[in-house]
Order: C-alpha cells, then structure tokens, then sequence
C-alpha cells in the first residue's frame, strides 16, 4: 500500500494489476512514502521520501546524478537477511529480499531518512 500521509494519499497494490492515479503537489519539500499494510519480515523498511521540487531544482539534480555511475542502492532488508543468515540466525521463515537496486545515487544510511 502506497501512502504519503502529508499528501493524504494511499493506494493499495495489487499484484498482477496496474493502478493509475496522478497527483500534483502544490508545494515543495520532503514527505515521507509509508507502506501502509503489514507486508512481512521487513515491512518497516518499506519506507523512502518523496521529493517535491521546482521543474528547474529537478533538471539540475538529473543532469548531474545521470552521469555518476550505477552502485548498489541502500537495502537494510537484503543487509539485515544477509547479517542473520552469517550467525545462522535465519529469524521468521520469509521469502529472500531481492538485491539492492542499482542506482546512481544510493542515498545515505547516516540520514534517517534514507535508511
């Protein structure tokens, strides 16, 4: 379940299905994307920002992002599963996370934000 409080928007997920809806916010800023539906072992990492800037702010990040070349994205739950699995810990059953994304601009874990 997609949702962004601050802009009170939720949309449920359904897999198999492809959902539309467009939004246009009418301010800027950074507002917190929640999955709003206990999904598993590591729901609460299914968390990241929505950023929310002026066309202008917007070009000048992808110019200079597009040309840093692609690394692994942060992934706590493919970090914290590969952690458990080392200690023979293998936790609650649980599907394996998928990998870390490749990215151009992983983010960084020392912001609460991006972890």
């Amino acid at each position: 379940s997609f949702y962004v409080p601050a802009f009170r928007l939720k949309q449920d997920i359904i897999p198999g299905s492809v959902i539309s809806y467009s939004l246009t916010p009418t301010r800027e800023g950074r507002f917190r994307l929640r999955d709003a539906m206990f999904s598993g072992a590591y729901f609460s990492n299914n968390q990241t920002d929505v950023i929310v800037e002026s066309p202008e702010s917007f070009s000048s990040w992808l110019k200079t992002t597009a040309k840093k070349p692609l690394q692994p994205g942060l992934s706590p739950g493919s970090e914290l599963y590969a952690k458990r699995l080392a200690t023979g810990d293998k936790g609650w059953a649980t599907v394996p996370p998928a990998p870390a994304p490749m990215v151009n601009d992983p983010g960084d874990a020392s912001i609460p934000h991006d972890a």
